[in-house]
């Protein structure tokens, strides 16, 4: 299975494309699912298995924002609660029956929100060690998951449709429970290529027309 586990949708505050336009994308790319991970909210999940149809495999997740940075919850029902420190929210997300992978864990592009150095010695199931929006980020992310024995995965961090499947995980399983089961045992393969210069600048103007229209609109 080909698997972009780093989705964000129009749910996100800075996601920009709808669901149908990320699962359209998806499929022509041949991926077997994503994984739809909005910020701090999951209100896109079920509008996403409903279009996913099938043979095409959605994991409900989440980016939680906790005060120390950005934690991946996949495999969860519910959402976990942001705010919290990152410990606390490794165990929410395990309680929940999830699995707490670390995004981006030493930065990206546009923010800072990363749990660093706390991936050597927080209980993460696994590592993002190909994140698409980050660049010298990766290769220390990588380091860590090699030196502490924690599994990789790869995402592309999608914000518009056009990053999805930049960053993928390649891993065997028919379901979402053997999915994540293998990732959690480290039998994954990570594949991908950074995002292009033209997408970084169309999704920076995406965000300035946002934020520009977000303040009129409560002038």
């Amino acid at each position: 299975m080909k698997l972009d586990l780093h989705v964000h949708t129009n749910y996100s505050h800075d996601g920009f494309s709808k669901i149908v336009d990320i699962i359209k994308v998806a499929k022509f790319l041949r991926l077997d699912g994503i994984a739809i991970t909005d910020h701090n909210t999951m209100a896109g999940v079920q509008e996403a298995k409903k279009l996913a149809g099938k043979n095409f495999i959605i994991i409900p997740g989440e980016e939680v924002s906790s005060t120390q940075g950005h934690i991946i919850a996949l495999g969860i029902s519910e959402p976990v609660q942001a705010g919290l420190s990152a410990e606390k929210t490794i165990e929410e997300i395990k309680k929940k029956g999830g699995l707490a992978i670390a995004a981006h864990p030493y930065g990206m592009l546009f923010h800072q929100s990363s749990v660093k150095d706390l991936v050597k010695r927080l209980k993460f199931d696994a590592v993002e060690t190909f994140n698409a929006r980050t660049f010298y980020g990766n290769v220390r992310a990588k380091k860590a998951a090699e030196t502490f024995l924690l599994p990789e995965v790869g995402v592309s961090d999608a914000h518009i449709s056009e990053e999805v499947g930049n960053g993928v995980t390649v891993v065997e399983g028919k379901n979402v429970d053997e999915i994540l089961k293998n990732i959690k045992a480290g039998k994954t393969k990570v594949e991908g290529m950074n995002i292009a210069w033209g997408t970084v600048w169309r999704f920076a103007i995406k965000r300035v027309l946002s934020a520009i229209s977000h303040r009129t609109s409560f002038q």
